[in-house]
């Protein structure tokens, strides 16, 4: 894209000193830039000379580099990506080279929730009123409108959150402001890569409701246009990035999304977790792992059947767990690594009289490995029960 120029300063002249050195006298620098009729050179940027030349080349194209030499057939227009960032199309011959983000129009980038007013001093109120806006969530338009960008508005606008890559573009030559929200998922492959029809199923965990229940979407990858596709082998696990823009006005409508990019996922394998909170949305809120203090991610769903749900805080610490991060450091999902397994299957129990006091009772036990034997049993929490029913 350089502008190809001409050198019109003076050259000076040359003389050789006494010592043997070269010197010149009377250069000056000054380059004009090229510029002609010929259409092949508004390929690349359709933009022609102004007034400042002299009046046989006003309105001419100025030559760019790769018009100049790809005789024309090297050309660029404006285009959106899959999520609908400015981007720029390149195509050289009439066959596409690919779609790359405009990331000089990019002006800032957010991986939390961003609040109305973080968005409102970031653009300034000028940018906001003078601009068309334009908002996305992967893809599908969203509701965040002018109104939503004040310095009142304290609250996080819509797709914006932990570990979502949030991007805001200013482009002045549209009059557009665009704001992206892209989000992050984590995904199992359901078989190996199938080389014979480029393809991959993979399973993708793309809600979480009240009552924990995960629910997951099957997506068929086509390895010919997505990288790392082809590297995957069944059970393994990597994020994934899906797009909407192709198939649906819902933002939220994950059945027709389409995976769009694949990475590798980081995953802390056999740590201890020793502190977690319960959320009605996601498999935890944030979670201590190994003395590190972990957020999760805002499609946080996987738990590997209620890994954490299944045990108390006592037992947290006998067990061992596998956590999943995103590419920014939050986690994304969590399953059993390993651990005792503190079951033992009770026969019958002896409780004295009916006294509900007492606080053990004696016990017939049968443990995992078919032993058996007399244990004490602590019946506080029993004797509560009994006590609510009799109520």
């Amino acid at each position: 894209e350089s502008e190809m120029v001409t050198f019109t300063g003076t050259p000076g002249s040359t003389y050789t000193a006494s010592n043997g050195e070269s010197i010149t006298v009377g250069y000056v620098a000054e380059y004009t830039p090229r510029t002609s009729t010929e259409l092949k050179y508004k390929a690349i940027e359709d933009r022609t000379s102004d007034a400042s030349l002299d009046s046989n080349h006003r309105g001419q194209y100025y030559i760019q580099l790769g018009e100049e030499l790809y005789n024309g057939k090297l050309t660029k227009k404006f285009e959106r990506d899959e999520f609908e960032r400015p981007s720029i199309n390149w195509q050289y011959n009439g066959k596409e080279i690919g779609t790359y983000v405009d990331y000089e129009l990019k002006i800032a980038e957010f991986l939390t929730g961003v609040t109305g007013a973080q968005m409102y001093d970031e653009l300034t109120y000028t940018t906001i009123n003078d601009n068309d806006l334009l908002t996305y969530v992967d893809g599908v338009d969203s509701d965040i409108q002018k109104g939503d960008l004040v310095r009142s508005n304290k609250n996080d606008l819509t797709g914006t959150g932990t570990g979502v890559l949030t991007e805001v573009f200013v482009d002045l030559s549209r009059d557009e402001v665009t704001i992206t929200s892209i989000n992050t998922w984590l995904a199992k492959a359901n078989s190996d890569y199938n080389s014979t029809n480029d393809s991959l199923s993979l399973k993708v965990f793309t809600n979480r409701d009240k009552a924990a229940k995960v629910s997951s979407s099957t997506k068929i990858v086509d390895g010919a246009k997505i990288a790392k596709a082809e590297d995957l082998k069944k059970d393994e696990y990597v994020l994934v990035y899906m797009s909407g823009k192709d198939n649906t006005s819902v933002y939220n409508d994950y059945a027709r999304f389409d995976v769009v990019k694949i990475f590798d996922a980081e995953i802390l394998s056999d740590i201890g977790i020793t502190k977690w909170s319960r959320s009605d949305t996601k498999v935890s809120g944030d979670f201590t792992a190994d003395g590190t203090v972990y957020k999760t991610n805002t499609k946080a769903f996987y738990d590997g059947g209620n890994v954490l749900y299944d045990y108390n805080e006592t037992l947290l610490t006998d067990m061992s767990y596998n956590v999943y991060l995103d590419r920014y450091g939050n986690a994304i999902g969590v399953d059993l690594h390993e651990g005792t397994k503190n079951y033992v299957f009770i026969t019958g129990y002896d409780r004295v009289g009916s006294n509900i006091s007492v606080k053990t009772a004696d016990a017939a036990a049968i443990f995992l490995d078919g032993t058996m034997d007399v244990i004490k049993v602590n019946v506080k929490d029993t004797n509560k029960y009994i006590e609510k029913i009799e109520d």
